[in-house]
């Protein structure tokens, strides 16, 4: 018999995610709140207007965010499985 369970365990799964740019104003917030699952064998496309903030979610899920952002821990971030 099969074991399903891997199959089941989204790819990416993020809850809450919000991330802001540092400026001598203080934070500007860029992504507030974002959450997603991402199934195995799923495709997700991220649609919105310029500036809304596509970019610097696909970077922050990345690791490739620059020094003067500030991401706020997601309540919940997993990548294939891993918390």
């Amino acid at each position: 018999m099969k074991d399903t369970s891997l199959d089941e365990t989204p790819l990416l799964a993020v809850e809450d995610l919000s991330i802001c740019f540092g400026s001598p104003a203080g934070p500007i917030p860029a992504v507030t709140d974002v959450s997603l699952t991402l199934g195995r064998g799923e495709t997700l496309g991220l649609v919105g207007e310029s500036g809304s903030g596509k970019s610097t979610l696909a970077l922050s899920l990345a690791g490739l965010l620059p020094a003067n952002v500030t991401r706020i821990p997601a309540a919940r971030y997993s990548w294939t499985g891993r918390t």
